[in-house]
């Protein structure tokens, strides 16, 4: 890989001795400005580096996968600190410190290779990840690779007393002999250290937290590692719950590579594979087998149908279908998801001509909804100007809407925020092109929207937000009320973009909803009477007083889980 694919970050992190740890996190990164299919987050071995994950990063780059390989401290990348800890708790810090730097949309898999899927178990269970790829992980007694415990736990205690000449010599040796490709003798003592704090059985109570999670697994091992017994690796499995789990010789013939990605996009949990013959580097003679299946991980969630049913996104301006990663994070993986991506906002290109009004807007949504023919269950999502599409389709499809989600609507009249969007438009249409578009999207990344591509993307927004319908959707909603759907409403307090009683004036055209009001936290009671609610009476809205207009991300759990009270 070309080196300007390497990136360096500063990251700010806790050390266990509880001094505040600063300092320069170097990284690899295949597409720095982000992929819409996703993210796989790859966490080395011990010794080892970005470059443990070579051959599976080509994989990738051909799937326009986003790869990020990250390199612990000490390891000849990142640079080591002094009082360094070489335990889970202090490199699960760092990690985490890096992944928040990055700010990842969409998305992401977590893949570790031998002693990293201790610490890429435990990202996985913590983030809620989409998937984990597990490849020659570790078990929970002492294999080979680290026993006796005394003769390393000695070999260790051996370097510290030696003189550095003698012990740097000595480990480097070691190392080499093992079979390892190291390049110093520093990287040595700190692989030897890691490994020497393995959790082993201390994995178990995340592996437990884990089979309760919708994160896909994939558990690839083999039978003739020269550092884990084949034994070990079998108990461990027993404790992954709902893996459907394939055995081979050595090479997996494409044809026989197709049961594994249809067990991956049939909704269950996942899959182990065992391969007899095959040794310690997976990473390498299995790269296109771990590659095909992140890359059904990251697809469509079901591009095959779901025997549940269909979520259909529907984002604001500006957004995409990442408005709903926090929520498919959530939600249960059995539900497919189609995130729509309308016309020049970064994803789907954009026309000449192009309206942004809602029949445009309507007669693309219908034109790629009824290419994909959808069979079963239907439930539209909604976030901000993306409501009024989700409930025009629900009305327009409704022999097949089981249900309606609106986070965050656009009410019946103008809010504070499309009156400030024509001032702006008009000052924006007597400057040239580009100037407004620079300016714009400095406005729009002032105002908190992260993620636009450039200023075109921002104007099509504005664009978008005063072609809004407001009081003309009103016979939308009537014929909503004449349905049996199901729906779902949720907004907030201190939305910066939409004053609550503009939401509330709204609230009072639907009916039959049974409103429920907090002024921060829901706490497990009162988030049952809302699903009871739902499952009763069919429609519920709910106010939080203290939340903003991202209610897709701070009540995504909620909002997952009356997405699935909808569908069954």
């Amino acid at each position: 890989m070309a080196e300007s694919n390497i990136f360096k970050k500063n990251v700010v992190f806790r050390a266990i001795s509880g001094k505040q740890i600063e300092l320069e996190a170097v990284y690899e990164d295949s597409l720095p400005s982000g992929s819409s299919i996703g993210t796989v987050i790859a966490v080395h071995g011990s010794p080892g580096s970005h470059k443990d994950f070579k051959y599976v990063r080509e994989k990738l780059n051909e799937m326009k996968i986003r790869f990020i390989g990250v390199n612990f401290p000490g390891f000849c990348n990142t640079p080591g600190y002094p009082g360094q800890d070489f335990g889970n708790e202090e490199r699960h810090a760092f990690s985490n410190a890096l992944i928040e730097e990055l700010n990842i949309p969409g998305k992401i898999i977590i893949m570790g290779h031998s002693r990293g899927n201790e610490n890429a178990l435990m990202t996985a269970v913590e983030k809620n990840v989409h998937g984990l790829v597990m490849i020659n992980p570790i078990g929970f007694r002492r294999h080979k690779g680290i026993s006796p415990k005394f003769s390393l736990e000695g070999l260790e205690w051996a370097y510290d007393c030696l003189p550095s000449f003698i012990g740097n010599a000595m480990i480097y040796k070691v190392y080499q002999m093992i079979g390892f490709k190291v390049k110093s003798a520093e990287e040595c003592i700190n692989a030897l250290r890691t490994m020497n704090r393995c959790y082993l059985d201390k994995q178990l109570e995340h592996v437990e937290k884990l089979n309760k999670s919708n994160t896909k697994v994939m558990f690839l091992f083999a039978g003739k590692d020269h550092l884990m017994e084949q034994e070990i690796m079998f108990e461990a499995l027993d404790k992954y719950y709902g893996l459907k789990h394939f055995e081979f010789d050595k090479k997996i013939p494409q044809e026989e590579m197709k049961p594994i990605l249809e067990e991956i996009s049939s909704g269950a949990k996942g899959v182990s594979v065992f391969v007899k013959n095959d040794n310690h580097f997976q990473n390498k003679s299995q790269a296109e087998l771990v590659a095909n299946v992140t890359q059904r991980m990251l697809n469509d969630s079901l591009p095959s149908g779901s025997n549940v049913g269909t979520l259909v996104g529907f984002h604001g301006a500006f957004g995409s279908h990442n408005d709903f990663m926090h929520i498919l994070q959530c939600m249960d993986r059995r539900i497919r998801f189609i995130g729509i991506n309308y016309p020049g906002f970064g994803f789907t290109a954009a026309y000449p001509g192009q309206s942004f009004c809602n029949t445009e807007r309507q007669n693309f949504t219908n034109s790629l909804l009824d290419s994909l023919q959808i069979n079963g269950k239907i439930v539209y999502i909604g976030h901000s100007r993306g409501c009024e599409n989700a409930l025009m389709t629900s009305v327009e499809r409704k022999e097949t809407c089981q249900g309606l989600v609106i986070i965050n609507p656009v009410g019946l009249r103008p809010s504070k925020t499309i009156i400030l969007l024509k001032y702006l438009k008009m000052f924006y249409g007597i400057l040239p092109k580009s100037l407004a578009e620079y300016f714009i999207f400095h406005a729009y990344t002032i105002y908190g929207f992260k993620h636009l591509p450039n200023g075109r993307a921002a104007i099509n927004s504005i664009e978008t937000v005063l072609s809004t319908a407001l009081n003309k959707k009103l016979p939308y909603i009537e014929k909503f009320n004449e349905t049996n759907h199901k729906l779902f409403l949720i907004h907030s307090g201190n939305d910066f973009v939409i004053e609550p009683e503009i939401i509330e004036e709204l609230l009072d055209k639907y009916k039959g909803l049974e409103h429920f009001r907090f002024e921060n936290d829901i706490d497990e009671f009162s988030e049952n009477a809302i699903l009871k609610a739902l499952r009763n009476s069919k429609r519920a809205s709910v106010y939080v007083q203290n939340d903003d207009h991202f209610q897709n991300k701070t009540r995504c759990d909620l909002i997952a889980k009356a997405i699935q009270t909808i569908f069954y």
